[in-house]
């Protein structure tokens, strides 16, 4: 059976647990639903149930899709009628042959495809055939949403299941579709953690579930995934790493050996991500390649996720199969669950910004943990008898009690500052520059490399705007920013003699904390002038780079592109064409104002770097405060 006959074969089970969904005797139906036990439960939208200001409790009845009907109660006790949860528990009595398990995603999701299956114009007129309609996750903008390119068509299909092919669950209920001057065809689903939290048996009952259900699909053909097919999404190690060799083989002999816990800190952008990622790379052996069960990772760069330790630690625990009990997720026990895995499990764990978990913000400095079960998770780590498993960890600070702890035969720091002369050569040579000992672009060229202390990101976007702005003509470049480098070299040399002179040059850490502020502001200055050249030159890249800041984490181009056709139509009420769209990424690409990376479906995916994101999120509130402005005027 071929993988299209498969999921057509998927979609017609999901097709017999989904229902139609009638209130106080209308004769239209107001939405869709579907079956999750086989004793007659089902979920809806709560919004297609009952409308705010509605008398309730509603008279409800679904229709199955060979016909019956049968009188339905809502469940008040578990259903979460919040706009942001907009769940509908709903009770029959009727026993379906088929009703659906239900699963969580998470980043690491987005791009996969999805399925949904309902009624979209069932409101306009009555429809006795269910639709159809393919998509994939484009992101998950807080915990408790998915958005969903394609899937989403209408408001008839509020209360369909969002079916995760690869998780082989129902992974949310749809639940809004965005306007056609926002996006067409997308929308939102609500995410099952809520309600999971809130009915505390159904974590058991959808377990018995889903044994049945991946039963149905064993017969189907459908396998289940084995370890070597999944592959960790590396976000900044890529073709033009350069350096480091010598640090990161001694930074491996560490983790080879005692140091359980690996902090590599600095600024934001100066590669602590690519490092960590090459050491896990280099760590596959150590694991012996099985990344499904032996590597996790824990991105807290993004602020709408949740960053408290019951919540990692659960979703950890869970994913590597452990059975938890509402009494197993309180944090005590969650901390000696997890401790324990790690110390008896060889597990490689990656956390990056854990300056997120910090008190404090970038602007004015961090402290210690704001919730204090991660301090004593470290401690615990680090005070075992003896442990397994290897954290490697990203941040821009150090947590005090962390430093002050005395078990620091276990656990490292790194201080990583930018590229050193060789590598900074290196990659002006790998980006195409010349840079030989006779070329007149060389002094020019290290010159900006050491006005810019070797910071990779910053270097990288230069040489960006001179291979495109400048069709790489160093002495013009020079000719036009010189004068700012001059700027950044005299503010720099500065902040490190004040630094120098309140603490003297002992404290590596200290001084590096004391200069970072003005370090942060001149490499922002440095994009500022970029976004406003490009904004000038390449319009189109600009309004994509500024629209795709909606993104916190990388996505497949199409919903990149589809941002930028988006704001083409309002801007310039007219579509935009597929050659039009491919230039304007290209343009970026070529100016390393993208990141581009595979997922763990192998598909081309791509994001910014947060401190790009930072100055183009500026940029797009600026347009869209323009859009609306001019929208008054008309």
């Amino acid at each position: 059976m071929t993988e299209i006959e498969l999921k057509q074969q998927i979609q017609r089970a999901v097709e017999k647990a989904t229902v139609k969904i009638f209130v106080d005797e209308s004769e239209k139906p107001q939405g869709t639903g579907f079956f999750i036990t086989g004793d007659g439960y089902l979920l809806t939208a709560y919004h297609c149930i009952r409308a705010e200001g509605e008398k309730y409790p509603p008279e409800i009845e679904i229709q199955t899709g060979t016909g019956d009907k049968f009188k339905a109660q809502l469940d008040e006790a578990k259903s979460l009628p919040q706009k942001d949860y907009d769940i509908a528990v709903l009770k029959v009595f009727y026993h379906p042959e088929y009703y659906l398990p239900l699963g969580v995603v998470s980043d690491n999701d987005r791009d996969d495809e999805v399925v949904s299956l309902g009624y979209p114009a069932v409101h306009l007129y009555e429809s006795e055939r269910i639709g159809t309609y393919s998509g994939k996750i484009s992101r998950l903008p807080t915990d408790n949403k998915i958005e969903i390119t394609n899937a989403v068509q209408g408001s008839g299909h509020s209360g369909s299941a969002l079916y995760h092919y690869a998780s082989k669950r129902v992974i949310g209920i749809l639940s809004e579709v965005y306007e056609p001057d926002v996006m067409t065809n997308a929308g939102l689903a609500v995410g099952f953690g809520p309600l999971f939290e809130k009915w505390l048996e159904l974590k058991n009952v959808t377990k018995q579930v889903a044994k049945e259900w991946d039963e149905r699909l064993k017969q189907l053909g459908v396998k289940s995934p084995t370890p070597t097919d999944f592959t960790p999404q590396w976000f900044g190690y890529d073709k033009h790493w350069v350096g480091r060799e010598k640090l990161t083989a001694e930074l491996i002999v560490k983790m080879r050996n005692d140091c359980r816990l690996l902090l590599i800190l600095g600024l934001t952008g100066i590669g602590k991500t690519a490092l960590a990622e090459k050491i896990a790379i280099e760590l596959a052996d150590w694991l012996e390649e099985d990344w499904q069960n032996s590597f996790r990772r824990a991105n807290f760069d993004y602020s709408e996720k949740s960053t408290d330790f019951v919540t990692v630690a659960t979703r950890w625990l869970e994913e590597w199969g452990e059975k938890l009990t509402p009494e197993d997720t309180k944090p005590e026990r969650l901390l000696n669950r997890l401790v324990k895995r790690l110390c008896d499990k060889r597990v490689l764990v990656l956390i990056d910004s854990m300056e997120r978990l910090l008190t404090g913000n970038e602007e004015e400095g961090w402290g210690d943990f704001a919730d204090n079960w991660w301090e004593k998770f470290f401690l615990h780590l680090l005070s075992a008898e003896s442990c397994q498993s290897r954290l490697i960890v990203t941040s821009q600070d150090l947590p005090v009690q962390l430093v002050n702890s005395r078990f620091k035969n276990f656990w490292h720091h790194h201080i990583l500052y930018g590229l050193d002369e060789f590598e900074q050569e290196a990659l002006f040579k790998i980006t195409g520059l010349d840079i030989s000992p006779t070329s007149s672009n060389r002094p020019l060229l290290m010159r900006l490399g050491k006005a810019y202390k070797g910071h990779p990101l910053v270097l990288r976007v230069i040489i960006g705007e001179i291979c495109e702005s400048f069709s790489r003509n160093v002495q013009a470049y020079w000719n036009e920013v010189g004068s700012k480098i001059e700027e950044v070299e005299k503010a720099l040399a500065e902040a490190e003699a004040d630094a120098g002179k309140k603490i003297g040059r002992h404290d590596e850490w200290e001084l590096h904390k004391l200069t970072r502020e003005v370090c942060l502001k001149v490499n922002k200055q440095r994009l500022q002038s970029v976004f406003e050249r490009l904004a000038k030159q390449v319009k189109d890249a600009y309004l994509l780079v500024c629209a795709a800041s909606v993104y916190r984490v990388p996505v497949q181009e199409i919903g990149w592109l589809m941002q930028l056709a988006n704001f083409v139509r309002r801007l310039e009420r007219q579509e935009c064409s597929q050659q039009r769209k491919d230039r304007a990424l290209d343009e970026l690409c070529k100016r390393f104002l993208v990141e581009e990376s595979v997922n763990h479906n192998n598909k081309r995916v791509v994001g910014q770097h947060n401190l790009v994101r930072s100055v183009a999120l500026e940029h797009n509130k600026q347009l869209l405060q323009r859009l609306k402005e001019e929208m008054k005027s008309v």
